[in-house]
């Protein structure tokens, strides 16, 4: 197969539709539990998950489509270079490397998080605001920090140069690239790792037991928050399948110098954006009160187009 056929036929579809997917999944689930005060407080780690997600699909759909565009564009573009830091002054690319690294930190922070609530579910009960607020915080300056070194280093260290469709592997600094890959599937790891952990202290976990029992409040809210952490756990099994293998072999890939690690950087970056969808439909549209809030949300908003209508008609 020929290199146009296999950049339109296998890339550009597969950024498209499993960015938009991305949006689609997880916009509307965000948007829900973002409208919801007592969602937005419970799950507060959980949304910044999904927007990042989301965020990453949407720079898959505008890569896909600049893509497109730069193939027109530019006649032969397989042969066309450009300075390598010319592709960090572009806003898809700034959004890509943000997300390639962000999704798994955010993943182990949810894993802790449920560590957290697991093994002192009262002291999470009573203090979860600001919990939630400084998991929040800590997750997102270092995953703000690393960006800021990523680009630095990208920046000074690039001194080849790149082809117009500012591929990973083009930009990074190779032996950076294969840190960031290493790191992303260690994470990714640590997160099932620690839900390993959270899933023996949901067998023995019996402290506490009494306080939840006396209290109404305590006991609905100890269900609920297991019934979500049984949903991560599931979740996780499609991780290991669908971001840990795929970023396992892309590292090997990389650390073995193997002939095409472009292309196997492409297609477990396909494969992780799959295990993006997955979060969201396990997790969330699993969830009961995160389904039913979705479907106040958006009736409302079915009822108002229909009125629109009839005024319309009218």
């Amino acid at each position: 197969m020929s290199t146009v056929s296999v950049f339109f036929v296998i890339n550009v579809p597969c950024y498209f539709w499993t960015g938009l997917f991305l949006v689609i999944l997880n916009l509307p689930v965000s948007y829900a539990i973002a409208k919801n005060i007592d969602l937005r407080i419970r799950y507060g780690l959980m949304l910044s998950l999904f927007l990042t997600c989301a965020l990453s699909g949407v720079a898959g759909v505008f890569k896909a489509i600049y893509r497109i565009v730069g193939f027109f564009a530019v006649e032969h573009d397989d042969d066309t270079v450009i300075a390598t830091y010319l592709c960090l002054f572009n806003p898809i690319i700034l959004c890509d490397i943000y997300t390639f690294g962000s999704v798994a930190v955010l993943l182990l922070a949810n894993s802790v998080d449920r560590y957290l609530v697991i093994s002192w579910p009262v002291k999470y009960y009573l203090r979860i605001k600001e919990i939630v607020f400084w998991e929040i915080v800590i997750t997102h300056l270092f995953t703000l920090l690393s960006f800021i070194v990523i680009i630095i280093i990208c920046a000074v260290f690039s001194d080849h140069l790149a082809t117009i469709e500012c591929r990973q592997a083009a930009y990074f600094p190779e032996n950076l690239y294969t840190f960031i890959v290493c790191m992303r599937a260690l994470f990714t790891m640590l997160s099932i790792a620690v839900m390993g952990l959270v899933l023996l202290r949901l067998r023995w976990r019996v402290e506490d037991h009494g306080n939840f029992v006396n209290d109404r409040k305590l006991a609905v809210f100890r269900s609920k928050q297991q019934s979500f952490t049984r949903l991560m756990i599931a979740s996780c099994m499609v991780t290991l399948v669908l971001d840990v293998i795929p970023n396992c072999i892309s590292a090997y890939a990389h650390l073995w110098s193997i002939p095409g690690m472009a292309e196997y950087t492409a297609y477990t970056r396909y494969a992780s954006y799959l295990n993006d969808m997955n979060l969201v439909l396990v997790t969330s549209l699993g969830q009961k009160e995160i389904r039913e809030e979705m479907l106040v949300r958006f009736s409302l908003l079915s009822n108002v187009f229909r009125r629109f209508q009839r005024s319309s008609e009218s």
